[in-house]
């Protein structure tokens, strides 16, 4: 026998917490029973009576959702837009740093040097997703990087060096000027 597993409230955002109560509630009030409405919801029943009590104490204020406890931004939200369209338009030399990629850290000195406001490596993390940008990996390619000559090396020259490594029963190695593999 398959169990249907029922959701958890943690995994919808409070705005969809809110129609979910809003609509079993009314669903309930329409004449469906708690056992359908917490099947479709895929929720307990006790969810259900818990938000049919809030209703008939509160009415629809109660089943709104609450607001998210916790300490205020340090960034308003012109800040916010500010730093947004900084990242997403400038580089980091325009604002006189010598590194040429963003970073949670660069964006941290930016912000301090702009608004006077300290923010740790966390709380940059934090400000960077609400934004909408997410961490990049550099392409780990040379910008430089011909590929007509990386193709004649990958299938003529090396090749080349291999065989004549084998018939004098010599080691291959990879030298550049930070170490040897």
């Amino acid at each position: 026998m398959k169990c249907k597993r029922q959701s958890d409230g943690r995994a919808h955002d409070h705005h969809t917490l809110q129609v979910m109560r809003q609509q079993a509630v009314k669903a309930v009030r329409e004449g469906q029973s708690i056992d359908s409405v917490a099947a479709a919801f895929g929720v307990n029943k006790r969810s259900v009576f818990r938000w049919l009590a809030a209703f008939a104490n509160g009415g629809q204020t109660a089943l709104l959702a609450k607001p998210i406890p916790g300490r205020p931004s340090k960034l308003s939200d012109e800040q916010m837009k500010w730093i947004a369209d900084a990242v997403r338009s400038k580089t980091p030399q325009q604002f006189c740093f010598e590194f040429g990629l963003w970073t949670l850290d660069l964006i941290r000195h930016l912000i301090k040097r702009k608004f006077g406001i300290n923010l740790s490596v966390g709380a940059m993390y934090r400000v960077m997703k609400v934004l909408g940008f997410s961490a990049q990996k550099p392409k780990y390619r040379a910008w430089q990087q011909d590929a007509a000559l990386v193709h004649t090396w990958e299938t003529e020259t090396f090749p080349a060096i291999v065989l004549q490594a084998k018939r004098e029963d010599a080691a291959v190695y990879f030298a550049d000027e930070s170490g040897i593999r």
